[in-house]
């Protein structure tokens, strides 16, 4: 630089005294600031209270000023430039953070900051409904949103058909799509089912796709055996992102649009907590909690930092006259929005708790938010091949996405010399959505007296099980709400999507038979009818305080019952045989 200004001097030798002035004053403003805040070599930033603009400084006009010295914003706009904002408000430096530059040696809008490859993340439903609720969803490419089902079986098409009436009831945007066993689509074999799926789709804009069924016996209930077909999903890469659900299910809170707007990854999946529990019985005490640094928290102390996350990495970026986020999910938006959208989204994943137990995490996959692509569908095809007697949801784990592996394919590469189109498409493998909402088990309303489990984040469930310390009798950590008087309604309030799991009970499209023995595995508060019942109706072998959760989960299978008569004009199903082990679903 000193150089190139004294080749100024030369050429303006009339302007001798102001240029020197000049000199002085860049020079000084280079010694101050070079390594404060830059964080990149080679550029000084001028610090926004002493010297707002270089055109501050009394220039003259034959003079130039010299090219390599930034001309710094008089206020960062987030929402327009997230790079640069991480640079100037957060102390973005190369020391704590990567950055790929599509121009290697400049700062630009364009660089990519990097995503964390060490640790698998957790997000809160708090930053889940904040940035679906500050996206501008009119400027959202639906086309390539979907939710994609799978049906192997007549009844389990009406399952299929009544998830995406409630879906679309709720006013769903996204598309919806039935990977649909090939012989359920025989015009000439199945006259009355096919006209009913043509009537449907034209009501509903569903889209049927005729697949074969990939059936795999070696378990003991057969039920699942036509499970796996579910794992095509991965293969439908026609949508930029996927929401799977198994259609055992009701939903009793609304549609899940929001959780197509989940920072970017190839898997977003909720912790199967109950298995996790199993795992973490015999061996919570190994994972000491001053160890790990963990600190239990009231409902309000959670809350407060939740809050605290939310206006720091999400409200922090809303545009002040949209009110909305640099969000687009529209691939025809200019590269500048889809880079301000990563970095965006990298921040805030960036952002998010680690869970800090791998060794113990279970993920379920009854329900999954996928982006699909050939590679992910080729892990997927070779854990099929290696199969021997594993179901669908351990195939996944084992095999598609083990969470430590996952983290080691991320941190290689992390090292690669990719192009910068590809570290643009680049996206960390998982994240780890709350179960408390995605992922509740009917099992919870109908066999449990206590739902510590089922109310902790996924990062502090071997901590809580080791019973943390309270510093009084009146104190509560946030997942302890057994003891409240309103129970059913903060549990099935929060529900999103409730898995029918109440084995030995059917599945809600079998009528329950109320003499058979397996309707004894109920909890029911002292005041329920059946404890005083004289036909001979088998009563609830337990005994619960809140009478609550009883009542919701026979409002969920009354609540089934009612959509698979409107929808596909059927009664449930009567049969004398096991369910679960004499049944193909």
């Amino acid at each position: 630089m000193l150089r190139s200004i004294g080749r100024l001097f030369i050429r303006k030798k009339a302007h001798f005294l102001s240029g020197l002035v000049l000199l002085v004053i860049v020079a000084s403003i280079a010694v101050i600031t070079r390594g404060e805040n830059d964080g990149v070599k080679g550029v000084f930033k001028v610090p926004l209270q002493e010297v707002d603009t270089l055109q501050d400084v009394e220039t003259p006009q034959e003079v130039d000023t010299p090219q390599d010295v930034k001309t710094p914003l008089h206020e960062v706009a987030p929402y327009e430039n997230v790079i640069k904002y991480l640079r100037d408000e957060r102390h973005l430096t190369e020391e704590n953070s990567k950055v790929f530059s599509k121009e290697p040696g400049k700062q630009d809008i364009t660089d990519i900051l990097d995503f964390d490859r060490d640790h698998l993340k957790v997000i809160y439903q708090d930053m889940i409904d904040t940035v679906y609720k500050n996206t501008d969803l009119d400027g959202v490419d639906w086309e390539k949103l979907a939710y994609v089902f799978y049906a192997t079986s007549e009844s389990h098409v009406c399952n299929v058909l009544m998830k995406f009436a409630e879906l679309r009831n709720y006013g769903s945007r996204a598309q919806f799509e039935l990977l649909i066993g090939r012989h359920l689509m025989d015009e000439a074999k199945k006259p009355a089912l096919y006209k009913q799926l043509t009537d449907f789709a034209k009501q509903h804009k569903v889209i049927f796709k005729p697949v074969d069924v990939i059936h795999m016996e070696g378990g003991p209930e057969v039920i699942w055996e036509n499970a796996f077909t579910k794992l095509l999903v991965f293969n439908e890469t026609q949508y930029d992102r996927i929401i799977y659900m198994d259609s055992d299910a009701v939903l009793p809170n609304g549609h899940m649009d929001e959780l197509f707007f989940v920072p970017p990854c190839r898997l977003a999946v909720p912790n199967g907590y109950w298995l996790t529990e199993s795992l973490l019985h015999n061996k919570a005490e190994r994972y000491n909690m001053k160890d790990y640094g963990f600190v239990p928290m009231t409902t309000e102390q959670r809350q407060a930092k939740i809050d605290e996350m939310v206006k720091t990495n999400i409200t922090a970026f809303l545009d002040p006259n949209t009110g909305k986020l640099p969000v687009f999910k529209n691939g025809k938006a200019p590269l500048k929005d889809r880079v301000n959208e990563k970095n965006f989204y990298t921040n805030l994943f960036n952002s998010l708790p680690n869970d800090p137990v791998l060794d113990e995490y279970q993920l379920t996959d009854f329900l999954m938010v996928i982006q699909p692509s050939p590679e992910l569908f080729a892990r997927v095809q070779h854990s099929l091949d290696i199969r021997t007697t594993e179901f669908d949801m351990d195939l996944i784990q084992r095999h598609v996405f083990p969470p430590q592996p996952c983290l080691d394919m991320q941190k290689e590469s992390g090292q690669k010399d990719l192009t910068y189109d590809d570290r643009l498409a680049e996206v960390p493998e998982m994240i780890v959505l709350p179960h408390s909402t995605y992922a509740v088990l009917t099992m919870d309303l109908n066999r449990r007296d206590n739902h510590d489990m089922l109310m902790a984040d996924t990062q502090d469930l071997a901590f809580m099980m080791q019973r943390p310390e309270k510093p009084s009798e009146d104190v509560h950590w946030y997942w302890e709400i057994d003891h409240l008087p309103n129970l059913a309604d903060i549990i099935y309030d929060n529900v999103k999507y409730l898995h029918f799991s109440d084995h030995p009970i059917p599945k809600p499209w079998f009528k329950k038979d109320i003499f058979n023995g397996y309707m004894g595995a109920r909890f029911r508060c002292p005041s329920h009818p059946d404890f005083s019942s004289t036909d001979g109706r088998v009563k609830p072998r337990w005994t619960i305080n809140d009478c609550g959760l009883g009542e919701r989960w026979e409002r969920a299978h009354e609540m089934f019952a009612k959509s698979r008569k409107d929808v596909c004009g059927l009664d449930l199903i009567e049969t004398d045989k096991d369910t679960y082990v004499e049944i193909v679903n």
